[in-house]
C-alpha cells in the first residue's frame, strides 16, 4: 500500500478510522499526493462501496513508481492506446471517466433518421468513432479494478469477493449515454447457501431500481459480470448459469448459444483443458416482470486460478513461471487489438533499474510483426525480453537486477520464406 499525504501529514487510507476524514476530505474536493515518486503525484478521492478511496488522476499511471498500487504501463504497450480520448474520456478536474460504448444498454427504440433518398448524397459525413465494446469494457473495468497486478502475497489469497469488491470500485466515477456505470452493474455477490433468499431479496431490489426509470422496465438492461458455471437446455432455448447466482438462470436465446459456441470454443476449450481456470462472462442483459433474465450480447475472457486474463497456454505458462518464482509483475490487456499487433504479455515490475516487457512470439510472426515489435520496442524505454514457446519451451526470466534487452528475435530470411 503506497503512503499518502495531505496537508503536509500522512494518511493511511486503508485505516477504517480515517474514513472520516477521508469523506471530508472528498466533500471539499481535496487531493492526495502519493509518495511512491519524488515528486509526489496528485490522487483525487472517489466514494466506492469499500468507502472513499485514492484514485490516479488521468494519465499518469506509468508516473507511479512500478510497485505501486497506482502503476499503469505507458499506452504504447497495452491496448488501450487507441480507446483514449474516444471510447473512455477522462476528466482531469472531476476525475470522471465518460465511456462511450459501442453496446446499447436498452432496448427501448430510438428514432432514427430517414435514409437518404436513392442517388442524393448525404449532408454530412463523420469519421469513425472508436467506442468500447463488451469485451473492451470488461477489459477496462479489470484493469482499473488493479486485477492486472500481481505480488507474491497475493497467491492464494484472492477470492471472488475480493474480485467483485474491486471491480465494483473500478466502476465508481465512470459513466455511460445511460447513467452512471455502477447503477447499471450486477455482480453477484459470493453465494452462501444460508443465506440464499436474502441474496435473492437484494438480487431482485437490485433490479427493481431500473423500473421508475422507464415506461417499461424490461426496456432497461443491466451489464451482469460473473463466473460462468454451465449452460443447460430448457424448453425456450438455454439457460446461462453464473457460479455465484445457482438460483437465477438467465435465458440465452438458440441463436445466441449458437454464436457463443462459434466464437468463444477456443475459451470453453481451455476451460475444459484445466478446470482450475475460470471463464468470465460480461454480458447485457434485461429482467422480465417475472424476474427472468434475458441476455441480449455476451463475451467471454479466461481467467486463471488466481484471476489474471490468459488467451492461450503460453500466457498462463509465462504468469505460472512468474508466480512461482514470486516475481511482482503487471499483466497487459489486448483490448480490441488484434493478434497481428505485438504487444508485451506482461511487465516485470521489480526489475532494477526499469520494468522490463515480457513479449511471447508466436509460431507464425511475419515480417510485418517483427517490424511492429521493432518500432515498439525502440518507442518504449523498457528492456525487453522475448519468449518463442515453438522453439524453446523453457522460460528463464529476466534477472531482477542488471538485466540487459534482449534484441529483438528475427528468423532467418530463407525460414521466414519457407
Amino acid at each position: 500500500m503506497p503512503a499518502y499525504r495531505v496537508d503536509d501529514t500522512t494518511i493511511d487510507v486503508a485505516n477504517p478510522e480515517e474514513q472520516t476524514r477521508l469523506t471530508d476530505l472528498h466533500a471539499r474536493g481535496q487531493r492526495l499526493q502519493c509518495t511512491c515518486v519524488t515528486p509526489p503525484l496528485e490522487m483525487y478521492l472517489a466514494k466506492t462501496t469499500a468507502g472513499v478511496i485514492p484514485k490516479r488522476m488521468p494519465g499518469t499511471g506509468p508516473l507511479h513508481a512500478p510497485t505501486c498500487d497506482s502503476y499503469e504501463p505507458p499506452l504504447a504497450m497495452s491496448g488501450l492506446a487507441p480507446l483514449m480520448g474516444t471510447a473512455i474520456l477522462e476528466d482531469p478536474i472531476t476525475g470522471v471517466t465518460q465511456l462511450r460504448l459501442a453496446f446499447s444498454m436498452s432496448r427501448q427504440p430510438g428514432a432514427q433518421p430517414p435514409p437518404p433518398s436513392p442517388g442524393e448524397p448525404a449532408d454530412t459525413i463523420k469519421g469513425p468513432r472508436t467506442k468500447l465494446t463488451m469485451r473492451g469494457l470488461l477489459h477496462y473495468l479489470w484493469e482499473q479494478a488493479q486485477l492486472t497486478h500481481w505480488q507474491p502475497r497475493w497467491d492464494g489469497k484472492r477470492s471472488w469477493g475480493a474480485v467483485r469488491t474491486q471491480l465494483l470500485d473500478a466502476a465508481g466515477g465512470k459513466t455511460a449515454a445511460s447513467g452512471p456505470l455502477s447503477a447499471r452493474l450486477y455482480i453477484p455477490e459470493p453465494f452462501r447457501s444460508e443465506q440464499k433468499a436474502e441474496i435473492a431479496l437484494r438480487r431482485s431490489k437490485r433490479f427493481a431500481e431500473l423500473g421508475p426509470k422507464y415506461a417499461n422496465s424490461r426496456d432497461a438492461m443491466m451489464i451482469l459480470i460473473g463466473e460462468l458455471k454451465n449452460i443447460t437446455t430448457s424448453l425456450s432455448g438455454f439457460q446461462l448459469w453464473i457460479r455465484h447466482a445457482p438460483d437465477f438462470p438467465f435465458a440465452l436465446s438458440s441463436d445466441l448459444k449458437k454464436k457463443l459456441d462459434k466464437r468463444f470454443g477456443h475459451e470453453f476449450d481451455m476451460r475444459d483443458q484445466n478446470p482450475n481456470r475460470h471463464l468470465i462472462v460480461a454480458a447485457t442483459f434485461s429482467v422480465n416482470d417475472g424476474d427472468y433474465a434475458h441476455i441480449d450480447e455476451i463475451t467471454i475472457m479466461v481467467v486463471s486460478s488466481n484471476w489474471l486474463p490468459i488467451e492461450a497456454a503460453s500466457d498462463e505458462a509465462l504468469i505460472a513461471s512468474l508466480t512461482d518464482a514470486k516475481r511482482t509483475f503487471y499483466r497487459v490487456l489486448r483490448y480490441a487489438l488484434p493478434q497481428a499487433t505485438p504487444i508485451p504479455t506482461a511487465i516485470a515490475t521489480d526489475t532494477q533499474p526499469a520494468p522490463v516487457g515480457l513479449y511471447i512470439i508466436p509460431a507464425r510472426a511475419d515480417d510485418a510483426y517483427f517490424d511492429a515489435l521493432d518500432d515498439l520496442t525502440r518507442q518504449t524505454t523498457y528492456p525487453a525480453w522475448f519468449w518463442q514457446p515453438h522453439l524453446d519451451p523453457v522460460i528463464t526470466l529476466p534477472a531482477p537486477r542488471g538485466y540487459t534487452s534482449m534484441p529483438v528475435p528475427r528468423p532467418p530470411a530463407a525460414e521466414r520464406n519457407a
